[in-house]
């Protein structure tokens, strides 16, 4: 069977060029005005399809016809399909040229036509040809003579792209595919890379899953050899290598009770001489990336003091001393992380997470302490960046799909390469070796458990324990309880390929309402008081989905947005979000798209559904506060340790549900009583990272996220 086509063919909007085996687009004049820049494996796929159009295509047919083997996982097939979606501008809800049938392969839905050039002579001008339409369940070979004559302007095209092939000054830089080579594969999580200054070792965290614990490892890139260098119940994180490669140095956590930064110092053949303590560190600071400064005089580390709960870079002199407070926060913003020196060492870059879906990439000039924001991210935060360049840019991941730079200077931002899956954790060598973590850090599913706040004897018909709900081949990570009995519930699932919001009605009917195009981190969902739309904080974005109408962007804030929730009459939609430094709470009228400053300095605000009670909270208190309606009455829920984020709330008749975190890997599900004002603990447990719960109307069932842990290992980037 042939590999691409052999004939001139238009396809949908776009040509393919036999002898460049390259679709295009051109104007009228028969100039290349687009190219879809494809890397081999991905070329041979949409061949593939045009081939094969109009058929089912089944995932095993792909592997084996494609690729050639059989043991490539099934995500990459699905990364293969996001990148020629994106290629040719398809869109996956609404198809027009690739259609999924779920859970049984693709089919090629674009209508084909193919031209038959004749020989140079006279021609009298046809009209321009039609395309035809290969039927969606069709069979039959496409390659059929169909009698269509040329135009003008196709011979005009073709010359012109055989005499001056890629000449036009007019066509967009391409930007390459690129393909990972693995580097570690162990069993389990592998992450937090750092390369030797010398490029021969690597120094990586590597957890089984299972436990808290885990072990900072040492990897030989000639020889592959890798040896354990130290493991901790509590966890180590983060490793960073002196300027001269003599010494490691780690962020190590002992639960409940320390954390510190400590040094590795080796001897000639690579074994541990000394584990010196090199400062101490917040209780409460999470898992962070370190940096050694290039003169091998300081470490910046992200540190969360007693006095501050929000995470703040420190830079602490390796000699001795105190800890200088490098990043100042504004009261709006939850915390900096991911603090890199450049190779220079006159800048650090970090990334800041500003609200709950937004993260910021940041540069602080050392000499002046001055720091100035790059640009704003969208998708789920990365957790590292690093420099690039010659410290001209930093490189960092957009999307799934793509691999991006920011000049530090102009901040125009720019994609340098598209990959095959997501790069979370990037590494830039001083050799300008690129390295990242790929893989799945967990797959996730909702479960539906009986509430232990209620008896069980007393309903028979309640026999559930533990039930998983909307399960699929992918991930759920968020569930959301429709206020209105008989309607749908509201789940965050990347069935597809890439997380989108799905309508799961009682009859078992469901409908996907989203259409993203890359992961995002969602900052907040819910449902009207009718629960006919769902509201939803995406960047710094709020959208609107229903069963009935295409998604709807009702509001772009050059700030963050964070918490939106409907007011209990459904004519409102409450949010937060920060101006001149400070959190400040809106209300949109749902019908004029209008906002309107409510009060200053609340950034948590959630009105219950039958609006007989509201809970906020103040930016410059602790405290998340009860206030009932008619009456001056105000009760104080205690938190017993919220994180440096919110806790997730769900307002009942009953209680008031939240997320309270247990330890550095999980939360407690608490519930404060409105009718005796207790504090209570459901015992129910989940991982920090899946805080999202929702709690059945009448209160008997809570549908709680749970994970998982998947593989993931530290690859190279090759260009």
């Amino acid at each position: 069977m042939s590999t691409k086509p052999e004939q001139h063919l238009k396809v949908g909007d776009w040509w393919y060029l036999p002898q460049q085996d390259k679709l295009v687009k051109m104007n009228e004049n028969g100039e290349v005005t687009q190219t879809a820049e494809l890397d081999n494996l991905c070329q041979k796929a949409i061949n593939y399809f045009i081939l094969n159009a109009g058929r089912l295509i089944t995932r095993d047919e792909i592997l084996q016809d494609v690729w050639g083997v059989r043991d490539v996982s099934d995500g990459r097939i699905s990364r293969v399909i996001r990148v020629l979606r994106v290629a040719l501008g398809d869109d996956s809800r609404e198809p027009t040229y690739i259609e999924t049938i779920p859970k049984r392969g693709f089919r090629f839905i674009a209508p084909i036509a193919e031209v038959v050039l004749p020989e140079p002579v006279e021609l009298e001008l046809p009209a321009e040809p039609q395309p035809v339409t290969v039927p969606s369940r069709s069979r039959t070979p496409i390659y059929r003579q169909i009698g269509i004559a040329a135009v003008l302007v196709l011979l005009a095209c073709f010359a012109y792209l055989m005499l001056t092939p890629n000449q036009n000054p007019d066509q967009a830089e391409t930007v390459p595919f690129v393909r990972y080579e693995a580097i570690t594969s162990l069993v389990g999580l592998e992450f937090d890379p750092a390369v030797s200054p010398d490029g021969k070792y690597l120094a990586f965290v590597h957890s089984a899953g299972d436990s808290l614990k885990t072990k900072l490892m040492l990897q030989n890139l000639e020889t592959n050899e890798v040896k354990l260098l130290v493991e901790h119940e509590g966890g180590v994180f983060g490793p960073t290598w002196k300027p001269d490669g003599s010494a490691i140095a780690y962020q190590k956590s002992i639960e409940n009770v320390n954390c510190q930064i400590r040094k590795l110092v080796f001897s000639s053949d690579r074994t541990v001489k000394n584990d010196d303590l090199i400062t101490e560190c917040g209780i409460k600071s999470p898992a962070g990336r370190l940096s050694w400064s290039p003169d091998g005089e300081f470490i910046v580390f992200p540190n969360v003091t007693d006095s501050n709960s929000k995470l703040v870079l420190m830079l602490h002199p390796i000699s001795g001393g105190k800890s200088e407070q490098l990043s100042i926060l504004p009261q709006a913003s939850i915390g900096d992380y991911a603090a890199k020196f450049s190779k220079k060492g006159n800048k650090i870059a970090f990334l800041r997470f500003a609200g709950s879906s937004i993260v910021e990439i940041w540069v602080v000039d050392l000499e002046t302490r001055a720091s100035k924001k790059l640009v704003q991210l969208k998708g789920f935060p990365p957790m590292n960046i690093d420099w690039y360049n010659d410290d001209k840019e930093i490189i960092f991941p957009t999307s799934n799909s793509t691999i991006s730079k920011v000049n530090v200077d102009t901040l125009k931002v720019e994609d340098i390469m598209h990959t095959e899956s997501p790069a979370s954790n990037l590494f830039v060598s001083n050799q300008n070796r690129i390295f990242a973590v790929i893989g799945s850090f967990k797959k996730t599913r909702i479960e539906k458990r009986n509430n232990p706040l209620f008896k069980q004897e007393a309903d028979l018909s309640r026999q559930l324990e533990i039930k998983e709900v909307f399960k699929s081949s992918r991930s759920e990570s968020i569930a959301q309880v429709n206020p209105n009995p008989d309607g749908p519930m509201a789940v965050y699932s990347n069935r597809s390929g890439i997380f989108q919001f799905w309508f799961y009605y009682p009859n078992g009917k469901q409908i996907q309402v989203s259409n993203f195009k890359d992961d995002y981190l969602t900052g907040g969902v819910d449902f009207s008081p009718k629960g006919d739309t769902l509201i939803a904080n995406v960047g710094n974005e709020l959208w609107l989905f229903d069963a009935v109408n295409k998604p709807k962007k009702i509001l772009e804030n050059d700030h963050t947005i964070q918490e939106p929730s409907w007011s209990y009459d459904g004519k409102y939609v409450n949010y937060i979000s920060r101006s001149n430094g400070r959190w400040k709470l809106y209300r949109l009228n749902i019908q004029t798209l209008t906002s309107e400053h409510v009060r200053d300095d609340i950034d948590f605000y959630r009105e219950s559904t039958n609006g007989n009670y509201v809970v906020f909270k103040e930016s410059f208190n602790e405290e998340y506060k009860v206030k009932y309606k008619g009456t001056e009455q105000v009760d104080t829920i205690n938190v017993l340790d919220g994180g440096v984020t919110h806790p997730n709330f769900v307002l009942r008749n009953s209680y008031i549900y939240f997320s309270s975190r247990k330890d550095s890997n999980n939360i407690n599900l608490m519930a404060f009583d409105l009718k005796t004002k207790e504090l209570k603990d459901t015992g129910l447990v989940t991982a920090l990272e899946l805080i999202r719960i929702s709690v059945s109307l009448d209160e008997h069932y809570i549908y709680m996220p749970v994970g998982e842990y998947g593989d993931m290992d530290i690859a190279e980037i090759k260009k």
